[in-house]
């Protein structure tokens, strides 16, 4: 019945959990400052998250994937990273600790290795760790920053 329905529709919007997140990162290589912009709508064990940042240069939406929890620390990704295609796996080492593994773009096989610290409910660091395609060095990125979270 329509009442039924529209309880069901309003239980699941109470239950919907919005994040949002901004970070600042600074790249050695490639002397480049940048930031991402990120939004996660999760309900139950599943959330959409989406993105934006300048990475590649300029505003862009970069980011949209959907993300389970197969058990409390371990989160698999799928979708879009940096505009590409790609696979992510999170683990979380404590409630302020995770570290992450992403595979993107399958044709240059991009890698990057993610570690973030929460030392305040509300900001945190980013260390991270990338393939570079455009240089002969394996791991050759290395990305510095500082978050904040609201």
């Amino acid at each position: 019945s329509f009442v039924q329905r529209s309880a069901s529709i309003l239980k699941a919007i109470n239950n919907l959990k919005i994040h949002s997140g901004i970070a600042v990162r600074h790249t050695a290589v490639e002397d480049l400052t940048f930031y991402d912009a990120n939004l996660k709508f999760k309900i139950g064990k599943h959330f959409i998250q989406t993105g934006l940042g300048d990475r590649l240069g300029g505003t862009q939406f970069l980011h949209f994937q959907h993300g389970t929890y197969f058990t409390p620390s371990i989160v698999g990704r799928v979708g879009l990273f940096y505009k590409q295609p790609g696979l992510g796996l999170d683990y979380l080492l404590t409630k302020q600790a995770r570290i992450s593994l992403e595979l993107f773009d399958f044709d240059t096989l991009q890698v990057a290795l993610k570690g973030r610290y929460a030392f305040r409910e509300d900001m945190g660091v980013v260390v991270g760790l990338r393939q570079n395609p455009n240089n002969t060095k394996r791991y050759d990125n290395l990305d510095l920053g500082l978050s904040y979270f609201f």
